[in-house]
């Protein structure tokens, strides 16, 4: 049970770097802005806690 934690976490941040990672580019995307809701002010935080939740 723990190695699965470890490769879901450590899938989770690897999704989480690429996110930080292209930055701007997602920021613009279309799927990016529908899911945020708007098209100009998308959040580009994310942070994450000990128990895995992720904040946007």
């Amino acid at each position: 049970m723990a190695q699965k934690t470890t490769i879901s976490r450590q899938f989770l941040l690897a999704v989480i770097f690429l996110f930080l990672l292209a930055g701007s580019s997602f920021a613009s995307s279309t799927w990016l802005s529908s899911i945020a809701g708007t098209t100009d002010d998308v959040p580009t935080r994310i942070a994450i806690d000990k128990e895995g939740n992720l904040y946007v």
